[in-house]
């Protein structure tokens, strides 16, 4: 949405789940485990909104160098 602050994003980034949503809203943009058994380093993990164009970027710092199919379980495959 237009006009959106980096203050209204309610990014969470866990070893094992990610979770997009933007404040005041009950339903999440993008919930759920990343595809089993991978994980992130959380730590390491950031998440940043670029004004221009109000694009959320988000860079998960994987345990290991592996392709994902999907970012978390159950939204769409990404081609390869």
């Amino acid at each position: 949405p237009e006009h959106v602050s980096a203050r209204d994003v309610d990014c969470e980034i866990g070893r094992a789940h990610l979770r997009v949503a933007l404040r005041g809203q009950e339903r999440p943009i993008l919930a759920g485990p990343y595809p089993a058994p991978e994980a992130v380093r959380a730590a390491e993990s950031v998440w940043s909104l670029e004004r221009a164009s109000g694009t959320l970027v988000v860079h998960l710092e994987k345990s290991r160098e592996t392709w994902w199919e999907c970012v978390v379980q159950g939204e769409p495959c990404v081609d390869a």
